[in-house]
């Protein structure tokens, strides 16, 4: 069965319920939640999506994320994300709202989340083709050599202003 969306208005506000295929044909907004996955030292994972991913396949970023399926919200679906792609059941927080408009097919209102890796931590296979930890520094110079999502840059500079915050 396929999963239906919220789709919402410039402000968030539910204004309809469509399967997920529809939602992207006709480029309807949506809402959806990345997060930033760290190591006990805020280390940054970096990833190379897996071959099998219908949009963008094989390319790097610094976070994971999916959409929020239709009544649920942004925590509820950042914490399943979490727990399907990495099998992280710690404490997430909250990092910042995202608009995402890069793709006209998937437009999103979105909010950005971290959560810190443990022991149990173990990617996702069918999402993620590879994975480490990095600290920011180091992971700008490697995805500055790869193919990229186009969100990379505005993520970069979310996660240098949340690092600097977090060190106050």
């Amino acid at each position: 069965m396929e999963e239906f969306f919220d789709v919402v208005d410039e402000k968030g506000s539910v204004v309809d319920k469509k399967p997920r295929s529809v939602v992207h044909s006709q480029g309807l907004l949506h809402r959806g939640v990345y997060f930033f996955v760290f190591g006990k030292d805020y280390k940054v994972l970096v990833s190379q999506r897996s071959a099998t991913k219908d949009v963008f396949p094989e390319y790097w970023s610094i976070l994971l994320g999916g959409h929020l399926s239709a009544g649920e919200t942004f925590e509820e679906a950042a914490v399943r994300e979490i727990l399907e792609e990495t099998g992280v059941e710690n404490e997430i927080f909250f990092i910042t709202d995202y608009k995402n408009f890069w793709n006209k097919k998937d437009l999103e209102l979105a909010k950005v989340y971290g959560v810190i890796a443990d022991e149990n931590f173990k990617i996702d296979k069918s999402e993620v083709k590879q994975c480490f930890f990095l600290a920011l520094e180091e992971a700008k110079k490697l995805l500055a050599t790869k193919k990229t999502l186009p969100e990379t840059n505005d993520m970069i500079k979310i996660l240098e202003q949340f690092l600097k915050t977090r060190e106050k």
